[in-house]
């Protein structure tokens, strides 16, 4: 093949494709959109992900109805785009099992995704700390007592039931 019937055939397919005739067959009327998928991925508290879990998502223009629903794929994430024109709250729901998590994503504001499986504020942490010492702190002086004090009040406890 020599040179110029390359050339030739080179220049002839850009015509014929519309190039060096400036058609519009060459874009095919294509249009770009821009989507904000919200991935959000589960896993159990050894790492593992939570596959093939159920999910729901709710709107916050219909909270009480699922907007979308679906299942974990098999490293625990579900992905969905949310309508942008619904600014708020929206909640996903994943279980399997027994197992799950709730997660609100703030949409069309600055705040980012809160996990119900979340840190403990410092007041609960606070409060679960003095439910442990009181609870220690009962068991000990229960045992504490005499062998024969005990053994009385579980003979009143056992009479008391026996009733």
């Amino acid at each position: 093949m020599s040179t110029s019937s390359f050339l030739l055939k080179f220049i002839s397919g850009l015509a014929a494709g519309g190039l060096l005739t400036g058609d519009a067959a060459w874009a095919h009327g294509t249009t770009a959109t821009v989507e904000h998928t919200v991935t959000v991925r589960v896993n159990y508290e050894t790492g593992q992900p939570l596959a093939d879990a159920q999910v729901s998502v709710y709107s916050p223009a219909a909270p009480d109805t699922p907007w979308t629903t679906g299942m974990t794929n098999a490293s625990g994430a579900f992905e969905f785009t949310p309508t942008p024109a619904e600014p708020g709250n929206w909640e996903v729901i994943v279980r399997k099992a027994g197992h799950g998590e709730v997660v609100t994503i703030p949409i069309g504001t600055d705040s980012g995704a809160m996990a119900s499986g979340g840190t403990l504020s410092s007041v609960q942490k606070l409060l679960i700390g003095a439910a442990v010492v009181w609870g220690c702190l009962g068991t000990a002086l229960f045992f504490a007592r005499r062998p024969a004090a005990r053994s009385s009040l579980i003979d009143r406890t056992t009479q008391h039931k026996e009733v």
